[in-house]
Protein backbone atom coordinates (compact mmCIF):
# COMPACT_ATOMS: atom_id res chain seq x y z
CA UNK A 1 0.00 0.00 0.00
CA UNK A 2 1.83 3.38 -0.97
CA UNK A 3 1.50 5.96 1.74
CA UNK A 4 3.47 8.74 -0.28
CA UNK A 5 4.92 9.10 -3.99
CA UNK A 6 7.66 11.02 -3.14
CA UNK A 7 9.44 10.07 -1.40
CA UNK A 8 8.39 6.69 -2.46
CA UNK A 9 6.90 4.93 0.77
CA UNK A 10 4.73 1.85 0.87
CA UNK A 11 4.09 -1.04 3.30
CA UNK A 12 1.67 -3.59 3.57
CA UNK A 13 -1.35 -4.42 6.62
CA UNK A 14 0.40 -6.10 9.11
CA UNK A 15 -1.75 -9.29 8.52
CA UNK A 16 -0.48 -10.12 5.39
CA UNK A 17 3.03 -10.43 6.37
CA UNK A 18 2.90 -13.70 7.87
CA UNK A 19 1.49 -16.28 5.40
CA UNK A 20 4.69 -16.82 4.16
CA UNK A 21 8.54 -17.02 5.83
CA UNK A 22 9.92 -15.45 2.47
CA UNK A 23 8.67 -12.13 1.95
CA UNK A 24 7.03 -11.39 -1.85
CA UNK A 25 8.99 -8.50 -3.20
CA UNK A 26 5.23 -6.78 -3.99
CA UNK A 27 4.50 -6.55 -0.86
CA UNK A 28 8.26 -5.85 1.05
CA UNK A 29 7.62 -2.25 2.64
CA UNK A 30 9.49 0.44 0.65
CA UNK A 31 11.50 3.51 2.22
CA UNK A 32 13.21 5.78 0.26
CA UNK A 33 13.85 9.34 1.03
CA UNK A 34 13.69 10.57 -2.68
CA UNK A 35 11.69 9.48 -5.82
CA UNK A 36 12.59 6.00 -7.42
CA UNK A 37 14.91 6.67 -10.21
CA UNK A 38 15.73 5.12 -13.72
CA UNK A 39 18.67 3.64 -14.94
CA UNK A 40 20.11 2.93 -18.55
CA UNK A 41 20.96 -0.85 -19.97
CA UNK A 42 24.68 -0.22 -19.23
CA UNK A 43 25.93 -0.19 -15.76
CA UNK A 44 29.07 0.02 -13.77
CA UNK A 45 30.55 0.46 -10.21
CA UNK A 46 33.67 1.64 -9.51
CA UNK A 47 35.54 0.80 -6.60
CA UNK A 48 38.50 3.53 -5.71
CA UNK A 49 40.31 5.42 -3.14
CA UNK A 50 42.86 3.78 -0.30
CA UNK A 51 43.60 0.68 -1.52
CA UNK A 52 45.84 -1.42 -3.79
CA UNK A 53 44.11 -1.60 -6.41
CA UNK A 54 41.22 0.79 -7.60
CA UNK A 55 39.06 -0.67 -10.50
CA UNK A 56 35.30 -0.50 -12.53
CA UNK A 57 33.82 -3.28 -12.55
CA UNK A 58 30.47 -4.48 -15.20
CA UNK A 59 27.68 -6.04 -12.80
CA UNK A 60 26.84 -9.40 -13.95
CA UNK A 61 26.19 -11.03 -10.39
CA UNK A 62 25.55 -10.95 -7.04
CA UNK A 63 28.53 -11.36 -4.70
CA UNK A 64 29.96 -10.71 -0.73
CA UNK A 65 31.37 -7.47 -0.66
CA UNK A 66 34.29 -9.05 1.22
CA UNK A 67 35.18 -11.36 -2.07
CA UNK A 68 35.28 -8.09 -4.31
CA UNK A 69 37.54 -6.42 -2.22
CA UNK A 70 39.66 -9.48 -1.69
CA UNK A 71 39.60 -9.42 -5.09
CA UNK A 72 41.20 -5.92 -5.25
CA UNK A 73 44.02 -7.05 -2.77
CA UNK A 74 42.33 -6.05 0.32
CA UNK A 75 42.49 -9.03 2.68
CA UNK A 76 39.20 -10.81 4.67
CA UNK A 77 39.35 -9.64 8.09
CA UNK A 78 41.45 -5.99 7.32
CA UNK A 79 41.30 -3.30 9.77
CA UNK A 80 42.99 -0.57 7.93
CA UNK A 81 44.86 -0.64 3.84
CA UNK A 82 48.20 -0.27 3.97
CA UNK A 83 47.02 2.97 2.11
CA UNK A 84 45.16 4.21 5.39
CA UNK A 85 42.19 3.16 4.14
CA UNK A 86 39.62 2.34 7.33
CA UNK A 87 35.87 2.43 5.56
CA UNK A 88 33.97 1.48 3.26
CA UNK A 89 31.70 4.07 1.85
CA UNK A 90 28.82 3.65 -0.52
CA UNK A 91 27.89 6.38 -2.74
CA UNK A 92 24.54 6.10 -4.81
CA UNK A 93 23.57 8.02 -7.91
CA UNK A 94 20.58 9.36 -5.77
CA UNK A 95 20.14 12.93 -4.76
CA UNK A 96 17.87 14.27 -2.22
CA UNK A 97 15.88 17.58 -1.42
CA UNK A 98 17.81 17.84 1.62
CA UNK A 99 21.07 17.36 0.10
CA UNK A 100 21.15 18.87 -3.37
CA UNK A 101 24.94 19.06 -4.14
CA UNK A 102 25.93 15.50 -2.04
CA UNK A 103 24.33 12.09 -3.72
CA UNK A 104 22.94 10.12 -0.86
CA UNK A 105 25.60 7.98 0.84
CA UNK A 106 26.83 5.95 4.00
CA UNK A 107 29.70 3.50 5.58
CA UNK A 108 30.66 0.84 7.50
CA UNK A 109 34.08 0.46 9.01
CA UNK A 110 36.32 -1.90 6.61
CA UNK A 111 37.07 -4.29 9.44
CA UNK A 112 33.14 -5.04 9.03
CA UNK A 113 33.02 -4.85 5.04
CA UNK A 114 35.68 -7.56 5.04
CA UNK A 115 34.52 -9.69 7.49
CA UNK A 116 32.91 -12.70 5.58
CA UNK A 117 30.65 -13.89 8.17
CA UNK A 118 29.01 -10.40 8.05
CA UNK A 119 27.98 -11.07 4.96
CA UNK A 120 27.72 -7.51 3.67
CA UNK A 121 26.29 -8.40 -0.20
CA UNK A 122 26.94 -6.46 -3.36
CA UNK A 123 22.92 -7.35 -4.48
CA UNK A 124 21.21 -7.77 -7.64
CA UNK A 125 18.59 -10.14 -7.09
CA UNK A 126 15.67 -10.08 -4.55
CA UNK A 127 13.89 -13.81 -4.24
CA UNK A 128 15.67 -15.29 -7.00
CA UNK A 129 14.36 -12.46 -9.79
CA UNK A 130 16.13 -8.85 -10.08
CA UNK A 131 15.68 -6.06 -7.76
CA UNK A 132 12.68 -3.89 -8.83
CA UNK A 133 13.35 -0.36 -9.23
CA UNK A 134 11.92 0.88 -6.26
CA UNK A 135 14.57 -1.39 -4.12
CA UNK A 136 17.64 -0.35 -5.85
CA UNK A 137 18.23 -2.05 -9.16
CA UNK A 138 20.55 -2.74 -10.72
CA UNK A 139 22.29 -3.24 -7.94
CA UNK A 140 22.34 -1.86 -3.81
CA UNK A 141 24.47 -3.10 -0.89
CA UNK A 142 23.09 -4.90 1.55
CA UNK A 143 23.80 -4.58 4.99
CA UNK A 144 22.69 -7.53 7.72
CA UNK A 145 21.53 -6.04 10.86
CA UNK A 146 21.79 -2.66 10.49
CA UNK A 147 19.52 0.05 9.65
CA UNK A 148 18.15 0.37 6.34
CA UNK A 149 19.74 3.47 5.90
CA UNK A 150 23.57 2.13 5.35
CA UNK A 151 22.47 -0.35 2.47
CA UNK A 152 22.32 2.12 0.08
CA UNK A 153 20.52 1.30 -3.46
CA UNK A 154 21.16 2.50 -6.54
CA UNK A 155 24.64 2.21 -6.32
CA UNK A 156 27.13 3.78 -7.84
CA UNK A 157 30.71 3.88 -6.29
CA UNK A 158 32.44 2.03 -3.41
CA UNK A 159 35.33 4.22 -2.08
CA UNK A 160 37.83 2.80 0.67
CA UNK A 161 38.43 6.13 2.57
CA UNK A 162 40.58 7.38 5.76
CA UNK A 163 37.34 8.62 7.75
CA UNK A 164 33.67 7.88 8.48
CA UNK A 165 31.14 8.67 5.59
CA UNK A 166 30.23 12.73 6.02
CA UNK A 167 27.56 12.49 4.12
CA UNK A 168 23.87 14.60 5.54
CA UNK A 169 22.36 10.96 6.33
CA UNK A 170 25.30 9.54 8.38
CA UNK A 171 26.41 12.19 10.29
CA UNK A 172 22.53 14.12 10.79
CA UNK A 173 19.67 12.49 9.86
CA UNK A 174 20.03 8.62 11.79
CA UNK A 175 21.39 9.73 15.13
CA UNK A 176 19.61 8.89 18.22
CA UNK A 177 19.56 11.53 20.74
CA UNK A 178 17.61 11.61 24.14
CA UNK A 179 14.26 12.05 25.31
CA UNK A 180 14.39 15.60 26.97
CA UNK A 181 15.83 17.04 23.72
CA UNK A 182 12.63 18.40 21.89
CA UNK A 183 11.94 19.08 18.23
CA UNK A 184 11.96 22.93 18.03
CA UNK A 185 13.68 25.26 15.59
CA UNK A 186 15.81 26.68 18.18
CA UNK A 187 17.44 23.82 19.27
CA UNK A 188 17.85 22.08 15.74
CA UNK A 189 19.51 25.00 14.03
CA UNK A 190 21.92 24.45 16.91
CA UNK A 191 22.37 20.96 17.85
CA UNK A 192 25.56 19.45 18.07
CA UNK A 193 25.18 16.51 15.47
CA UNK A 194 28.85 15.11 16.36
CA UNK A 195 27.54 14.53 19.72
CA UNK A 196 26.12 10.84 18.70
CA UNK A 197 27.38 8.50 16.64
CA UNK A 198 25.43 7.37 13.51
CA UNK A 199 22.71 4.48 14.00
CA UNK A 200 24.16 0.70 12.72
CA UNK A 201 22.94 -2.01 14.45
CA UNK A 202 18.96 -1.56 14.41
CA UNK A 203 17.25 -2.69 18.03
CA UNK A 204 15.51 -6.22 19.24
CA UNK A 205 12.02 -5.81 18.38
CA UNK A 206 8.81 -7.42 18.10
CA UNK A 207 5.19 -6.74 16.74
CA UNK A 208 1.60 -8.21 16.44
CA UNK A 209 0.52 -9.19 13.28
CA UNK A 210 -3.20 -10.89 14.31
CA UNK A 211 -5.13 -10.05 15.93
CA UNK A 212 -5.61 -6.08 14.69
CA UNK A 213 -5.88 -3.22 16.98
CA UNK A 214 -9.17 -2.62 18.11
CA UNK A 215 -10.95 -5.85 17.54
CA UNK A 216 -13.69 -6.40 19.30
CA UNK A 217 -14.41 -10.12 21.33
CA UNK A 218 -16.39 -12.03 22.93
CA UNK A 219 -15.37 -12.79 26.55
CA UNK A 220 -12.88 -15.65 27.11
CA UNK A 221 -12.58 -15.90 23.76
CA UNK A 222 -9.84 -18.09 22.36
CA UNK A 223 -7.40 -16.30 20.08
CA UNK A 224 -4.49 -17.43 17.85
CA UNK A 225 -1.70 -14.58 18.51
CA UNK A 226 0.74 -13.99 16.12
CA UNK A 227 3.59 -11.95 14.73
CA UNK A 228 7.50 -11.79 14.45
CA UNK A 229 10.34 -10.93 16.18
CA UNK A 230 13.93 -9.57 14.75
CA UNK A 231 17.08 -8.71 16.22
CA UNK A 232 20.10 -6.24 14.61
CA UNK A 233 23.64 -7.43 14.46
CA UNK A 234 22.81 -10.83 13.97
CA UNK A 235 21.79 -11.88 17.39
CA UNK A 236 19.09 -14.97 18.12
CA UNK A 237 15.89 -14.02 19.49
CA UNK A 238 15.75 -16.03 22.56
CA UNK A 239 12.64 -15.22 24.15
CA UNK A 240 8.92 -13.98 22.71
CA UNK A 241 6.74 -13.28 25.63
CA UNK A 242 2.76 -12.46 25.58
CA UNK A 243 0.63 -10.80 27.59
CA UNK A 244 -2.97 -10.89 27.78
CA UNK A 245 -3.92 -8.95 29.98
CA UNK A 246 -1.98 -5.87 30.11
CA UNK A 247 1.33 -7.09 30.87
CA UNK A 248 0.07 -8.29 34.81
CA UNK A 249 1.43 -11.80 33.63
CA UNK A 250 3.58 -13.31 30.86
CA UNK A 251 3.74 -16.40 28.78
CA UNK A 252 6.52 -17.85 25.98
CA UNK A 253 5.30 -17.72 22.43
CA UNK A 254 6.11 -20.63 20.18
CA UNK A 255 8.67 -19.56 17.65
CA UNK A 256 9.72 -20.73 14.56
CA UNK A 257 12.13 -19.96 11.31
CA UNK A 258 10.49 -23.30 9.51
CA UNK A 259 7.36 -24.43 8.70
CA UNK A 260 4.64 -22.94 10.68
CA UNK A 261 1.13 -24.96 10.69
CA UNK A 262 -1.45 -22.23 12.05
CA UNK A 263 -4.15 -24.24 14.11
CA UNK A 264 -7.46 -23.65 12.90
CA UNK A 265 -9.45 -22.09 15.61
CA UNK A 266 -13.41 -21.29 15.10
CA UNK A 267 -13.18 -17.52 14.90
CA UNK A 268 -14.94 -16.22 18.47
CA UNK A 269 -16.64 -13.27 16.24
CA UNK A 270 -18.22 -15.17 13.50
CA UNK A 271 -17.26 -18.62 14.07
CA UNK A 272 -15.92 -18.92 10.56
CA UNK A 273 -13.10 -21.77 10.76
CA UNK A 274 -9.82 -20.14 8.70
CA UNK A 275 -8.14 -21.85 5.47
CA UNK A 276 -5.11 -23.74 6.58
CA UNK A 277 -1.98 -21.49 6.68
CA UNK A 278 0.96 -23.04 6.22
CA UNK A 279 4.36 -21.01 6.71
CA UNK A 280 6.48 -22.42 3.58
CA UNK A 281 10.53 -23.07 4.37
CA UNK A 282 12.29 -20.46 2.51
CA UNK A 283 14.02 -23.41 0.46
CA UNK A 284 11.40 -25.25 -0.39
CA UNK A 285 10.12 -24.04 -4.15
CA UNK A 286 13.61 -25.54 -4.87
CA UNK A 287 14.15 -28.96 -3.06
CA UNK A 288 16.93 -27.56 -0.83
CA UNK A 289 15.79 -27.89 2.53
CA UNK A 290 19.11 -28.62 3.95
CA UNK A 291 20.59 -24.90 3.19
CA UNK A 292 17.85 -23.28 5.99
CA UNK A 293 19.08 -24.90 8.57
CA UNK A 294 22.08 -22.88 8.56
CA UNK A 295 22.35 -20.67 11.55
CA UNK A 296 24.96 -18.18 9.37
CA UNK A 297 22.15 -18.06 6.99
CA UNK A 298 19.18 -17.65 9.42
CA UNK A 299 20.61 -14.84 11.83
CA UNK A 300 19.69 -12.16 9.60
CA UNK A 301 16.00 -13.57 9.10
CA UNK A 302 12.93 -12.85 10.98
CA UNK A 303 11.57 -15.34 13.36
CA UNK A 304 7.82 -15.93 12.95
CA UNK A 305 6.03 -16.65 16.40
CA UNK A 306 2.65 -18.11 17.93
CA UNK A 307 0.52 -18.12 21.23
CA UNK A 308 -2.51 -19.75 21.70
CA UNK A 309 -4.56 -17.69 24.53
CA UNK A 310 -7.66 -17.06 26.10
CA UNK A 311 -8.76 -13.49 26.24
CA UNK A 312 -10.55 -11.37 28.15
CA UNK A 313 -11.91 -7.74 27.17
CA UNK A 314 -10.99 -5.05 28.05
CA UNK A 315 -7.33 -5.48 27.80
CA UNK A 316 -4.37 -5.19 26.04
CA UNK A 317 -2.32 -7.94 24.20
CA UNK A 318 1.31 -6.89 24.47
CA UNK A 319 4.54 -8.72 22.98
CA UNK A 320 8.08 -8.16 23.76
CA UNK A 321 11.30 -9.75 22.81
CA UNK A 322 14.59 -10.46 23.71
CA UNK A 323 17.46 -11.31 22.20
CA UNK A 324 20.65 -13.77 22.52
CA UNK A 325 22.75 -10.38 24.47
CA UNK A 326 20.10 -10.12 26.82
CA UNK A 327 18.65 -6.87 25.58
CA UNK A 328 14.76 -6.53 25.75
CA UNK A 329 13.35 -3.79 24.01
CA UNK A 330 11.99 -0.70 26.28
CA UNK A 331 8.52 -0.64 28.27
CA UNK A 332 6.91 2.77 26.93
CA UNK A 333 8.15 5.11 23.77
CA UNK A 334 8.48 7.86 26.65
CA UNK A 335 11.92 5.77 27.26
CA UNK A 336 13.09 6.28 23.90
CA UNK A 337 11.07 9.01 22.33
CA UNK A 338 13.62 11.05 20.10
CA UNK A 339 12.82 13.86 17.58
CA UNK A 340 14.05 12.20 14.77
CA UNK A 341 11.53 9.85 15.55
CA UNK A 342 14.36 6.20 15.00
CA UNK A 343 14.60 3.39 16.62
CA UNK A 344 11.02 3.21 18.11
CA UNK A 345 10.85 -0.46 19.39
CA UNK A 346 9.10 -0.33 22.40
CA UNK A 347 6.75 -2.77 23.30
CA UNK A 348 3.97 -3.60 20.53
CA UNK A 349 0.21 -2.92 22.03
CA UNK A 350 -3.03 -4.14 20.93
CA UNK A 351 -6.57 -2.95 22.12
CA UNK A 352 -8.93 -5.43 22.34
CA UNK A 353 -12.78 -4.44 22.96
CA UNK A 354 -15.23 -6.56 24.42
CA UNK A 355 -17.93 -7.15 22.13
CA UNK A 356 -21.40 -5.50 22.45
CA UNK A 357 -24.46 -5.68 20.46
CA UNK A 358 -23.54 -2.94 17.36
CA UNK A 359 -20.08 -1.72 18.57
CA UNK A 360 -18.23 -4.26 16.73
CA UNK A 361 -20.05 -3.25 12.83
CA UNK A 362 -17.19 -2.43 10.09
CA UNK A 363 -13.83 -4.06 12.48
CA UNK A 364 -12.08 -6.75 10.88
CA UNK A 365 -12.29 -9.91 11.64
CA UNK A 366 -8.73 -11.00 13.51
CA UNK A 367 -9.23 -14.95 12.25
CA UNK A 368 -8.35 -13.21 8.35
CA UNK A 369 -11.36 -14.57 7.25
CA UNK A 370 -11.48 -11.46 4.58
CA UNK A 371 -14.91 -10.08 6.20
CA UNK A 372 -15.93 -6.99 8.59
CA UNK A 373 -18.87 -7.65 10.97
CA UNK A 374 -21.45 -6.03 8.39
CA UNK A 375 -20.48 -8.48 5.83
CA UNK A 376 -18.47 -6.64 3.43
CA UNK A 377 -14.62 -6.90 2.39
CA UNK A 378 -12.38 -5.50 4.87
CA UNK A 379 -8.61 -6.67 4.09
CA UNK A 380 -6.74 -3.96 1.49
CA UNK A 381 -6.18 -5.42 -1.70
CA UNK A 382 -2.75 -4.96 -3.22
Amino acid sequence: MPISQTPFQGEPPALVLLDTFLTPKHIFFKCNHGPVLTHSCRYELKIFGLLPKPTTLTIWGGVRLADVLKMQGIPYRTLETGEGGRYVEFISVDYMKETPDEPFKSSIPLIHATTPRADVLLAYEMNYEDIPREHGYPLRVIIPGCIGARSVKWLKEIKISKDECQGYYMQKHFKHYPPHLELDPPWVTTVDWSSRRPLMEFPVQSAICVPQDGIFLPKGATVNIRGYAIAGGGRAIDRVDVSVNSGHSWKSAERRQVSFSVPRIPCPCCGAVPHKVEIFDVFEADGDTAQLFDPQLLKWAWVLWKCVAQVYPRTEIIVKAIDSAGNVQPHEIDQIWNFRGVNNSCWNRVKVELSKAGEEKGNVCHCQCHKTFSGAAGVPQF
